[in-house]
């Protein structure tokens, strides 16, 4: 596994652990839905709703990058995040980017519920 997956899967495990994996998803999913792209991840394991955000992101970036755009825009994970990604590998780095999505979702739920 890489260091991106572990991340991810951390932070899909703390929301689990906090009671707020549902709260997470909803977030994802709205967000997607934002962009036009229309998917349901409940019903998934933490490691199965990493992989399926994974998946999407493929799907965005070959084949709908102003989608992707209006994804990355609605979740407001950082442009200087990202450009770290693309300026390392010449590439968008999926992985990365799944962990970048998901730590962003995740701050956006703590900050809505007060939590820090």
């Amino acid at each position: 596994m890489s260091e991106a997956r572990d991340k991810s899967i951390a932070v899909v495990n703390k929301c689990a652990q906090h009671k707020m994996l549902d709260k997470l998803i909803t977030q994802i999913q709205k967000d997607l839905l934002r962009a036009g792209v229309v998917h349901n991840f409940f019903n998934l394991s933490e490691e199965n709703l990493f992989d399926a955000l994974k998946s999407i992101l493929n799907m965005l970036i070959t084949d709908k990058r102003d989608s992707l755009y209006a994804f990355l825009y609605a979740v407001d994970v950082s442009e200087a995040s990202i450009r770290a990604i693309v300026e390392h590998n010449a590439m968008i780095e999926v992985e990365q980017l799944t962990y970048l999505i998901l730590k962003r979702e995740y701050m956006k739920i703590v900050y809505r519920e007060g939590l820090l």
